[in-house]
């Protein structure tokens, strides 16, 4: 729904979801406090222009989108062997210069660019895929049909600005603020299968983490 649209009403929300109006007002509630919904006396509710946050867990960016619901797709770019980068090469445990799979793709929410995703993955690895719809199946779901089972990731977070090539596929201009978000994969035996470079633009996507107050050693924990 774009924003400022007019959003259901209580009872038309109970008559698709089937649920008590308790659980509607609820669940109202929470949208609101979001920042996803607003409402206006004697107007009513509208959709609210707060961009989507997500939480952060061991998904694909894909199945996160799907979680939400959201119309979403994506375009494969390019799909070829390459040399790896020192980078590549450091976090996917192979040497510089050896065969990797570099796969890039835009994917889009609501007919909109919401992110340049660029990932690679290890020559031992990569073939499984090739045959398989990379612009609806997420490549963690892909891995684990393979039994490479996917439980841990780790990932940095850093702003950056859009080239000419981001620009363009992202439809912004160019030295616009992105959201890099860097996440390598790891498999149960703790090799890492997958590096992937993701760009966001900062006016769709929102990354937020809840924090706790844990021990002397260690403070705060994400959850």
């Amino acid at each position: 729904m774009e924003p400022d649209q007019p959003f259901p009403s209580e009872s038309a929300l109970l008559r698709e979801f089937g649920v008590s109006r308790v659980t509607i007002r609820r669940a109202l509630a929470a949208l609101e406090a979001d920042g996803l919904i607003r409402r206006v006396k004697g107007k009513g509710t509208f959709v609210g222009s707060k961009p989507a946050k997500i939480t952060p867990k061991l998904t694909g960016f894909t199945e996160e989108l799907l979680a939400w619901k959201h119309n979403t797709r994506a375009k494969l770019l390019e799909l070829v062997p390459v040399k790896a980068t020192r980078d590549v090469a450091t976090s996917l445990g192979v040497a510089e210069g050896d065969i990797v799979i570099r796969i890039k793709r835009i994917r889009y929410v609501d007919q909109t660019p919401l992110a340049y995703i660029v990932a690679h993955l290890a020559k031992k690895i990569g073939p499984l895929v090739l045959g398989d719809d990379l612009e609806r199946t997420p490549i963690v779901t892909l891995l684990s049909k393979y039994g490479i089972p996917i439980v841990e990731a780790r990932q940095t977070i850093e702003a950056t600005l859009a080239d000419g090539e981001m620009a363009s596929l992202l439809d912004v201009k160019v030295g616009a603020p992105l959201l890099q978000i860097v996440r390598v994969y790891y498999t149960d035996k703790g090799d890492p299968v997958d590096y992937v470079r993701s760009f966001y633009r900062s006016d769709r996507y929102q990354f937020t983490v809840t924090l706790k107050r844990g021990s002397l050693n260690k403070p705060w924990e994400a959850v």
